[in-house]
């Protein structure tokens, strides 16, 4: 709704030092007095808007209230990401006139939906019993023995447990007893990765029409077309995915026993590829599409090392995936842009 009351206007008008602002596009008042069709263009951006004012819901779960979502929602489509775009995609942005070039949102939609989320997690601070969990699993030897089996489960006696780990299987003991140890911690951990893969595949299939729609016709030249897009992305992420597989439970120290196998890793990697590639997908070789993905995939777990470090709570890692990776798309595009 902001998005069509006056975000579409502030926009796709021409920039006037700050902002510009064309009453005939606020509303769809005047959109039949103009040659273009604007129908068409609102229903195409307005998605663009809507995702990334989606990102920061992601940022802000289980800490904000629906209605306080729905109002920042509302502010930040129809002002906040209309004067980014009207920065970067209408004359007489400052950073248009400068040659800005992004060919699907890579900073327009991810980068600032993501820099907003990163500023609203931090106010908002770390969910509730997220720091007592993280001083328990820092405490050394005996104390983090003790400070997890505090709150791990009990059993009334030794018989009840070993008639329970009695029907294990001999090889799964040891991750049967961290299992028992690390219990508490659970509570911050993804408790549904069925929910996160499907989820991610929705995402995925979107973003493909996203990224080939962007090329706005499927009769442009062949070098460039819908076609060579969606490959592209489809390298970028894929590499990304694999990669952040391999590293990622490595450097954030999650793997274990219990969890050998991060399904968010590999979800949080694929998209991070796609946000580093969109910026300059359809003028990209694809070797140039390798490497983004290789490098997003860095830049992905780091962030989310670097959040941790900083005790950011982040519970969907939409930070590092679209504001780190982001500014990394931003980046490469200068560099793989032919």
């Amino acid at each position: 709704m902001g998005f069509w009351l006056i975000g579409y206007a502030f926009a796709y008008s021409n920039v006037y030092k700050f902002i510009g602002f064309d009453p005939k596009l606020a509303a769809s008042n005047g959109f039949e007095d103009i040659e273009d069709d604007n129908y068409l263009y609102f229903v195409f951006y307005v998605a663009f808007a809507l995702t990334s004012s989606t990102i920061v819901l992601g940022a802000l779960a289980e800490r904000t209230k629906l209605r306080c979502y729905i109002i920042y929602s509302f502010i930040h489509t129809s002002f906040l990401y209309p004067v980014v775009i009207g920065w970067t995609q209408s004359e007489g942005g400052w950073l248009y006139d400068l040659g800005y070039y992004d060919f699907a949102g890579t900073s327009t939609v991810f980068m600032v939906g993501g820099a907003a989320g990163l500023v609203g997690t931090y106010l908002l601070g770390e969910r509730y019993g997220k720091d007592k969990v993280r001083k328990a699993m820092q405490a050394k030897d005996e104390e983090r023995e003790r400070a997890l089996k505090a709150s791990a489960v009990v059993f009334e006696d030794n018989h009840k447990f070993e008639k329970i780990i009695s029907k294990v299987n001999t090889e799964y003991h040891e991750a049967f007893k961290e299992w028992l140890t690390n219990h508490s911690t659970n509570e911050f951990r993804p408790y549904n990765q069925t929910y996160i893969v499907t989820g991610c595949l929705i995402v995925a299939i979107g973003w493909l029409f996203l990224a080939g729609g962007s090329c706005n016709s499927l009769f442009d030249e062949r070098a460039n077309i819908a076609p060579k897009v969606i490959m592209n992305t489809l390298i970028s992420g894929c590499t990304a995915c694999v990669l952040a597989v391999f590293i990622k439970p490595q450097v954030l120290g999650t793997y274990s026993f219990v969890n050998r196998y991060d399904c968010v890793a590999s979800c949080g990697g694929f998209l991070a590829g796609l946000v580093g590639v969109t910026g300059c997908a359809n003028y990209l070789e694809p070797y140039g599409a390798l490497v983004i993905g290789i490098t997003s995939s860095l830049v992905y777990i780091g962030g989310c090392k670097l959040l941790d470090f900083l005790h950011i709570d982040d519970p969907i890692e939409a930070c590092p995936v679209n504001l780190f990776c982001g500014i990394w798309g931003s980046i490469v595009t200068a560099f793989f842009h032919n």
